[in-house]
């Protein structure tokens, strides 16, 4: 008999929804005249993503990286519709939620490198080759585009549950819990991730703060 099981804890829940947030707030920011604005969202996704792989390790255990199915055989038989039922990440899932925030550290990393030569100098500009600047624009549009994308399937893969198997997962991400007959989740501290978060924040806007940028001399 099915009843509602904790599945995911607040903290992860939260990671998901501000991850949205600052997805849409990067793509409505990537004009050139939003120059002040775009980078201060990218250092805080560069913030969350760290956040999200150290949770990995601290979380409640569906949130945890060693509790995910990863592995190519069960991925396959999940792909092909004879894996078993999962609590917490499918294998797809897993996968899934491993490898955005390691695309989103590319991707703001390389826009911590990144100069337009007119409105914008990343504050790692100075401190990059120049050889190096000239391929980090494309990779930062590229791994942009490839966020867009896996966001874009995992919307596809939520619509497709509701309407296939009448199962709306958006729900638990909302609420953290799912009808199942799965294990609770285990316990988590709120207060962990709070000072998780803070640390991660304080070390991205932190540290970029205190690297010297040249000073420009217009020869006045």
């Amino acid at each position: 008999m099915s009843n509602k099981t904790l599945v995911w804890d607040t903290p992860t829940r939260l990671y998901h929804w501000l991850l949205l947030i600052h997805l849409v707030a990067l793509w409505y920011t990537s004009s050139p005249f939003n120059e002040k604005i775009h980078p201060i969202v990218g250092q805080s996704i560069l913030a969350l993503a760290i956040f999200r792989i150290l949770w990995g390790f601290m979380g409640s255990h569906h949130s945890r990286w060693l509790n995910m199915p990863f592995s190519p055989r069960k991925l396959f038989a999940y792909l092909t519709g004879k894996g078993p039922h999962y609590t917490g990440h499918t294998p797809a899932g897993a996968y899934f939620s491993l490898l955005v925030p390691f695309i989103i550290i590319v991707q703001a990393t390389t826009g911590l490198m990144h100069t337009d030569a007119v409105f914008y100098d990343g504050p790692l500009r100075a401190y990059t080759a120049d050889v190096i600047t000239k391929q980090v624009g494309a990779i930062h549009s590229l791994t942009f585009d490839g966020l867009l994308a896996f966001i874009a399937i995992h919307i596809s893969v939520v619509i497709g549950y509701l309407v296939i198997k009448k199962d709306a997962l958006y729900k638990s991400m909302i609420t953290g819990s799912k009808d199942t007959t799965g294990e609770p989740n285990a316990a988590y501290s709120l207060v962990l991730a709070l000072v998780l978060a803070v640390g991660c924040y304080a070390l991205v806007f932190g540290g970029l703060s205190m690297i010297p940028q040249p000073v420009m001399d217009f020869g006045f």
